[in-house]
């Protein structure tokens, strides 16, 4: 399942860089919201496998995702500290809102919180839920458009709120997985019949409804959850499925990226028909069909499983090789379109440095430090 986190990764690149593949592809909110179906699927399949206690989890997560954010959070910082003092207007500057007057555009709370967000990476899909214009106080917002200055300005990552979302799941994973299915189905339609209340009552279909509220998207990692626990019912046989060689793997990863050519443009066409916020939402039901035939088709494969390490990476790093990207396109007058393809390459090439001599080693050592973890912390609970 490697190449398809790969390419969702590379989806989100393509929104803020330009189109990095000739074909069409699934935007950022379908993206975003596959890989909500994605993690649910693993962290059910781990949980209670690779961990005895939650502490254990809790304690691999944070390495898992703490450690790589705060690694590119530096490298981030370090970049646009330097275009600030070198005056590099042609280099992505994160960190310009905090040093151009920040309490003219912003109240004091607004500020704080999105730079607590910064640092632990709770949060930050908050932010997208205030509104805090100087002068005024800190307020709940359907809309952070409406703000004269939005506080994600202020996020040195900004598609970091992702991964804010996903913390929140990963607290809940230990009472979820010890769920019946059938309870998580009627957790999953709960949370997809609020959010058809609010699109079709309160009329909130515009971002961020969409794709950032903790409460709707519940219902896609739920159903996660429940893909995996379909995986369990394939036949053994199907299970131990392998890809033999690197020829069938490239062969059977070229037929899936026509799938996915037509998983995109069928959205298209039935949102043509029934409108794209619920022909997105049957498409969500149609992956959670499909996630235990892919993992049953590449899962097994080791090139897919190290193909699939660099989506983290890639999704966290991705602004800086756009912002260098961009500079290159303008410094040599190369035509627009240049752009997103130099920055997905760019991204891979900086995810594949940072995995390989980084978080890999790290990664090695995070099962082992996590059951120190918890031997420590476990005896002192009870």
């Amino acid at each position: 399942m490697g190449i398809l986190r790969l390419y969702l990764a590379l989806c989100v690149v393509g929104v803020h860089s330009g189109p990095i593949f000739p074909w069409s592809v699934h935007d950022g909110h379908q993206a975003v919201q596959i890989f909500y179906l994605i993690s649910g699927f693993y962290m059910q399949m781990v949980y209670g496998t690779h961990y005895a206690t939650p502490a254990e989890f809790y304690a691999s997560r944070f390495m898992r995702i703490f450690i790589p954010y705060w690694i590119i959070l530096a490298l981030t910082l370090v970049l646009s500290l330097f275009s600030l003092m070198l005056h590099w207007q042609w280099v992505w500057t994160s960190v310009h809102p905090f040093f151009n007057a920040p309490l003219q555009h912003n109240g004091v709370l607004g500020v704080v919180l999105a730079g607590i967000a910064n640092v632990t990476l709770f949060f930050q899909d908050w932010v997208m839920f205030l509104a805090d214009d100087a002068g005024q106080g800190l307020v709940w917002t359907s809309d952070y458009r409406t703000s004269s200055y939005p506080l994600f300005h202020y996020l040195l990552i900004p598609q970091a709120w992702t991964i804010s979302v996903e913390l929140t799941f990963y607290l809940l994973v230990p009472f979820l997985s010890a769920l019946r299915s059938r309870t998580l189905m009627a957790i999953a339609i709960a949370s997809l019949c609020a959010r058809i209340y609010v699109y079709e009552i309160l009329g909130l279909k515009q971002d961020p409804w969409e794709y950032r509220f903790f409460p709707f998207e519940v219902f896609l990692f739920v159903l996660g959850m429940l893909s995996q626990r379909l995986y369990r019912q394939l036949p053994p046989s199907v299970k131990a499925f392998k890809l033999k060689s690197l020829g069938n793997y490239a062969l059977a990863s070229l037929v899936f990226i026509g799938v996915l050519v037509g998983a995109s443009k069928g959205v298209e066409v039935l949102g043509a028909v029934i409108g794209y916020h619920y022909a997105v939402l049957i498409f969500y039901g149609l992956w959670a069909l499909a996630i235990p035939v892919v993992f049953a088709l590449f899962g097994n494969y080791k090139h897919d499983r190290f193909i699939g390490e660099l989506s983290y990476p890639v999704y966290l790093g991705h602004l800086i090789a756009v912002s260098f990207a961009m500079a290159v396109q303008s410094k040599l007058g190369l035509p627009g379109a240049v752009v997103g393809p130099v920055a997905g390459l760019l991204s891979v090439v900086l995810a594949l440095l940072l995995y390989v001599y980084l978080f890999k080693p790290l990664d090695a050592s995070r099962y082992s430090l996590a059951k120190k973890f918890s031997a420590r912390t476990v005896p002192q609970v009870r």
